[in-house]
């Protein structure tokens, strides 16, 4: 029986999991959505909206399909989540990011991270936290994912504006 908790407790290691991973602060489980404001000095709406814009068609298969909304001051996005070692028969994800634009500004917002199982639909990113603000059992994967995607999204925008949106390659 220790030999089985041991592998058991081997595997969830190996695989990323962690017994005491403390919830992103980012993350307002009680809302279900996770949100962090930019602050993007000297860039304008336009610019911003631009490099968006740039980072969802160079980072999506199909841009067109996620993109539900593409507005001066706001982008809506809705795109397949795939979960490490987690087959989509087990549980199949789709998730809403929402990119909104002031001058300076960005406020990105993953909300709607919708699920379903073979048990339930649920919201992932909804009662994440156990009672010591510990990722509950069974939500290190999708915590894992959407704070990954968040800080993918948040560094691509931010490396476009830096280096600028037009290609320098000359050919």
């Amino acid at each position: 029986m220790r030999n089985i908790a041991r592998i058991i407790i081997a595997l969830m290691i190996n695989h990323g999991f962690s017994v005491a991973q403390t919830v992103d602060p980012r993350i307002d489980d009680n809302a279900g959505m996770m949100r962090q404001v930019l602050e993007l000095e000297g860039y304008s709406m336009k610019q911003i909206h631009d490099a968006a814009e740039l980072w969802i068609k160079q980072n999506y298969r199909n841009p067109n399909e996620v993109i539900m909304v593409n507005d001066s001051n706001y982008i809506r996005v809705n795109e397949h989540v795939d979960l490490p070692n987690i087959s989509s028969n087990v549980v199949d994800c789709y998730v809403a990011t929402e990119w909104d634009f002031k001058d300076g500004k960005l406020r990105l917002t993953i909300t709607d991270y919708n699920c379903k199982s073979q048990y339930s639909d649920f919201n992932a990113l909804v009662s994440m936290r156990n009672k010591n603000g510990n990722v509950k059992m069974g939500y290190s994967a999708h915590h894992s994912w959407v704070v990954d995607s968040f800080n993918k999204k948040a560094r691509g925008l931010h490396d476009l504006l830096q280096n600028g949106l037009q290609r320098d390659d000359d050919w």
